[in-house]
């Protein structure tokens, strides 16, 4: 089974916001990926991997 932990901000300052819009947002500094474009996991490795210039 895979679970997915959402955390809303370190201190959860953001949990209202997730709650009250029924959303999940990503609070990543300099994201700036649109992630509907994102059609799988290894996608979205790889953009990040791209877009932090990390290094695998």
């Amino acid at each position: 089974m895979t679970v997915w932990l959402f955390r809303a901000g370190k201190q959860g300052e953001f949990e209202n916001k997730f709650l009250e819009d029924g959303r999940v947002y990503l609070t990543w500094d300099d994201l700036n990926i649109n992630l509907k474009e994102i059609t799988s996991k290894e996608d979205l490795y790889k953009r990040l991997i791209e877009h932090y210039d990390l290094k695998r």
